[in-house]
């Protein structure tokens, strides 16, 4: 690919700057810097789409490589570059992970305005919900749990849609009487996309996936909630080469031992011991002596019956603040 691109563009430089390239077989690169140093004048590069290799050949990593490597020797500090002016869709294509994926039958395409207007002014992604806000909502209605409503919040985390009935939501925020109307609710307020040949229910994007992980983490707090007694309880504790999920730090009086818990969907609960160890989040502990639970939580998407696994590993801190 690269050499055709060299070859199609060496052939009208050759027709309009033949006089000052006397031999054919030049590298691109180097008659450019020829002809620079010959008229003065520098080159102005026009590249449509320079991303679509990057998009159509997704798989192929060694041709991405090879291609970035060939606009950098190209255009990069190169004193016959006067300037380059690139268009494509990448960023595009991120904002539309982010933000789009509410779908209406006539529009395909509908994207959280506030959102995108804050990306792009910011030039960051991120989430741009009213976070505490949106937090403390889906926090409670996971905790009514209708239905196994929590199971089917994580088969939509994990990319799946879930079969909703939403003529029998009364339009009450207050009344609810199964997981169809929580879920009709949800999808009114925005926090879920609808497709209504499907009838499903399903996470739209990016931003509000991050919301929902947030919302499950919570959900596991609000389970140990009679722990608060003999635990301080800290989400997304920063420890180790990371962040861990949940940790219970015991009180002096408790007399229990410390707990580090991984929450994972769709990967194993064993992933998830093994990432605590790996990423050494058991080193915030530090000082602490006694027995540390390693809690590892998977939770399956596609298992109706068998929603969550659990493996536990004991491991204890002797005074000398190593492990055995």
């Amino acid at each position: 690919m690269i050499e055709y691109l060299e070859c199609s563009v060496f052939e009208e430089f050759w027709e309009e700057y033949g006089t000052f390239i006397k031999d054919s077989n030049i590298a691109f690169t180097d008659a450019l810097k020829k002809i620079y140093v010959q008229t003065g004048k520098k080159f102005i590069f026009l590249i449509d789409e320079w991303d679509c290799v990057m998009r159509e050949r997704q798989e192929s990593e060694d041709l991405q490589r090879q291609y970035l490597d060939f606009l950098r020797n190209l255009l990069k500090d190169q004193p016959c570059v006067a300037m380059a002016y690139m268009t494509g869709i990448l960023p595009v294509d991120e904002t539309s992970r982010w933000y789009d994926g509410y779908r209406l039958r006539r529009f395909k395409h509908v994207y959280n305005p506030r959102s995108v207007v804050a990306a792009m002014r910011g030039h960051y992604f991120s989430n741009y919900w009213t976070s505490t806000e949106t937090y403390e909502a889906l926090k409670i209605y996971m905790d009514m749990d209708f239905d196994g409503l929590r199971a089917d919040i994580v088969r939509m985390l994990s990319g799946g849609g879930v079969r909703v009935n939403t003529f029998s939501f009364q339009n009450d925020m207050r009344t609810f009487r199964s997981k169809d109307d929580v879920l009709t609710l949800l999808i009114h307020l925005g926090y879920l996309g609808y497709d209504a040949e499907k009838k499903e229910a399903f996470i739209p994007n990016k931003e509000i996936m991050g919301e929902f992980e947030n919302a499950m983490g919570a959900a596991i707090t609000l389970a140990y909630y009679s722990a608060r007694k003999d635990y301080k309880i800290i989400r997304e504790l920063p420890a180790g080469r990371g962040f861990a999920d949940i940790v219970f730090l015991p009180l002096p009086s408790s007399g229990k031992p410390a707990l580090v818990m991984e929450l994972k969907y769709d990967k194993s609960a064993e992933t998830a011991i093994r990432q605590i160890k790996d990423r050494r989040y058991t080193e915030v502990l530090k000082g602490y002596s006694g027995e540390i639970l390693l809690t590892g939580v998977s939770y399956d998407g596609d298992n109706k019956n068998k929603p969550h696994s659990c493996v536990i590993e004991k491991m204890v801190f002797d005074a000398e603040a190593r492990f055995s």
